[in-house]
């Protein structure tokens, strides 16, 4: 039981932890619990401070409570060190007991994060800590092992510009021209000659504090709390791809570097603020410009890109950033290769086409359905049957996609229908996969093996390979791992690595089988001897090859789209996957369905059960060419007439 009592003036005390059992605690607890109780002044900051160094010294062995302790004992500092007199030895011990937290093990300050948000507060009282370092010079530096903070004077009167940056060896260099870059620079920020338009100051000067963070483990600390992914280890790259936000998803990929101007809120700037930042690591995509936004995620804090956009890139992996305003700036980049590298308006378009094209399919795949379900003479031949378990799979996976779409929001909230739909979706993908390898291998039965091939319940053994194959990589998905499946990449679906072995490894083993196939299905057709075939044999063989390969175009290209838009696609192969992939249910209605003359008899047949105009020709003689196509001793019908319907079925 934890309790806290409301004091007279009618604020919350600390909580009171002592009789909690199941929190781990460490030799520095109570000591840390002392100090957060200890009502802080100006007479006894000194005192607390020094000691809050010292026991943070050993940070790499505390506990989730004991950082939080920690967050309110630097708290209480910094409350009384601004409401009494400065006091550099609270502030030096400050930073070095903030410094010391850097070394806290990863999963405990994500624990930490999650029950207090200290990272999220240690990354506000940082910022505090560059207000509150006092420079008479014209320049400060303060360094700690984690991170530097520079303090600058300004002289508003005659500023042209500044550019702050941070070499590859850690040294930090101001320059007074806008317009300068160097090199061999890790990361710099360059502030504008207009940034000041619209702010008066009646001294004439003001002060730049700027914020370089050698380690972003509080960053980090934050995303992976976020995500609620506390078991990964900081070395692997899976544990920090997690850091996402209500904007983005990816990677952070380098240095953290911060500026701002006293306690100006500088924003929405005429002309930007230009960011260099180099790469940590050169094996990820898509750099995104983003900026640390405090009023994201109820107040923890998160990445958003609101204001900033990518403006160059150098061939060193160095990227260019421009912001309209000032904050906290670095890199996310995308671990699956898909994140967009586009702008907004090209995201919209791809996702209106994505919609309307699915809807269509959608209707499409139904009338196919409802077309070879009511006429069973339709459905009589097995690559019909097949076609049917191919649109049904489609049909299910268009559906789920939609769903999930649109469940977006609800689905970090409710996390088990999350997964739930993952797996669904995963499951169906994969039907349809499977269904086009099997439609390759039936193709290959009729055209290469033998022509006339004879497989005792053929249609259910496909069907337990269509539908089976998927229900046994889904389960060895959720036995590896249940977590495999859920809110990734801001959507239902799988891990990472889960996406790689379990969905793109089937997908790449499918295409090439299919490839193939239809190779061997084409050279077959191309060597039979036309002269040993009768004519109808050869339209029929040719009909399944225009048919086999008319499929395998329209759903193998698709794919084949579909796996250039993972790496670094660009906008016109993403368009085109993105218009492939939701209308293939309309070419399959157009091509197996609505182009058939099977299909438009049955139909025709259908609304004209009683009888029907067969034309507008008022003639009540046959013509030569349609005497030919009558069956002996049948009588020829006049135009404008009605015909019995037995009739007709039989002509």
């Amino acid at each position: 039981m934890v309790t806290r009592k409301c004091d007279s003036d009618g604020i919350w005390e600390q909580p009171d932890t002592s009789l909690c059992t199941g929190v781990t605690i460490t030799p520095a607890t109570h000591q840390l619990d002392n100090l957060a109780k200890t009502t802080t002044n100006a007479q006894n900051a000194p005192g607390i401070a020094k000691k809050l160094s010292n026991l943070t010294s050993a940070a790499e062995y505390f506990a989730a409570v004991d950082v939080y302790l920690t967050v309110d004992v630097i708290d209480n500092l910094l409350n009384a060190n601004y409401t009494n007199t400065t006091s550099i030895e609270v502030a030096n011990n400050v930073l070095k007991s903030v410094d010391n937290l850097f070394n806290v093990e990863r999963d405990v300050l994500v624990a930490s994060q999650k029950n207090g948000q200290t990272a999220s507060r240690l990354i506000k009282i940082i910022d505090q800590l560059a207000m509150a370092v006092e420079t008479q010079n014209e320049t400060r530096e303060v360094e700690t092992d984690n991170f530097v903070i520079s303090i600058v004077n300004l002289n508003t009167s005659a500023y042209t510009g500044i550019s702050f940056s941070v070499s590859d060896n850690d040294q930090n260099n101001f320059d007074n021209d806008y317009s300068s870059s160097e090199l061999n620079t890790k990361s710099s920020i360059q502030l504008p000659s207009s940034l000041f338009d619209g702010h008066r100051f009646q001294d004439g000067s003001s002060r730049a504090q700027f914020i370089s963070y050698k380690s972003n483990i509080f960053f980090k600390a934050v995303g992976a709390a976020l995500s609620d992914d506390v078991n990964q280890t900081l070395n692997n790259v899976t544990s920090d791809y997690d850091i996402n936000n209500d904007t983005i998803y990816g990677v952070l990929n380098s240095a953290v570097i911060g500026a701002s101007i006293g306690d100006l809120i500088i924003s929405d700037l005429g002309e930007p603020i230009k960011i260099n930042l180099t790469w940590q690591r050169g094996n990820l995509v898509n750099p995104q410009c983003v900026y640390w936004d405090y009023s994201l995620n109820d107040d923890v804090g998160g990445w958003s890109t609101d204001g900033c956009n990518v403006s160059g890139q150098s061939s060193n992996n160095v990227t260019t950033c421009e912001c309209d305003h000032l904050t906290n700036f670095a890199l996310l980049m995308d671990v699956y290769g898909t994140a967009s590298e586009f702008d907004e308006g090209h995201q919209k378009a791809l996702s209106i086409v994505s919609y309307i094209g699915c809807g269509i399919s959608l209707l499409c795949m139904l009338l196919t359905l409802i077309t070879f379900l009511a006429f069973r003479r339709l459905r009589k031949d097995n690559p019909t049957k097949i076609l049917m378990n191919l649109c049904f799979a489609i049909f299910m996976s268009l559906l789920l996609f939609l769903a999930v779409s649109f469940s977006v929001d609800f689905a970090p909230i409710i996390p088990e229908l999350c997964t739930t739909m993952a797996v669904l979706l995963h499951y169906f993908l994969l039907a349809v996969m499977t269904w086009m390898a099997l439609e390759a291998f039936n193709m290959y039965l009729l055209l290469v093996k033998i022509f006339k091939t004879y497989i005792r319940h053929f249609m259910i053994k496909l069907g337990l390979i269509g539908w089976g194959t998927p229900v046994v990589i889904v389960a060895i998905t959720l036995v590896i791992d249940i977590d495999n499946y859920g809110y990734h990449n801001n959507i239902c679906w799988l891990s990472r690595y889960a996406f790689f072995a379990a969905f793109l490894a089937p997908v790449c083993l499918v295409l090439i089988f299919n490839t193939v196939i239809y190779i061997l299905v084409v050279h077959q057709i191309c060597s039979l001897n036309s002269k040993n075939m009768s004519t109808s044999d050869r339209y029929g063989k040719a009909a399944q090859l225009r048919g086999s390969v008319s499929l395998f175009v329209l759903l193998g290209i698709t794919w084949a789209l579909a796996i250039l838009a993972i790496s670094e696609a660009g906008l016109i192969v993403n368009y085109l996957f993105a218009i492939a992939n939701t209308l293939q249910g309309l070419f399959i209605f157009i091509f197996f369905c609505a182009l058939k003359k099977d299909v438009q008899n049955q139909w025709r047949d259908t609304f004209c059960s009683s009888c029907c105009l067969r034309g507008s020709e008022t003639t009540d003689s046959p013509s030569t060419s349609a005497k030919k196509y009558l069956p002996h001793g049948a009588e020829y019908l006049p135009q404008n007439r009605c015909y019995d319907n037995t009739a007709s079925s039989h002509l």
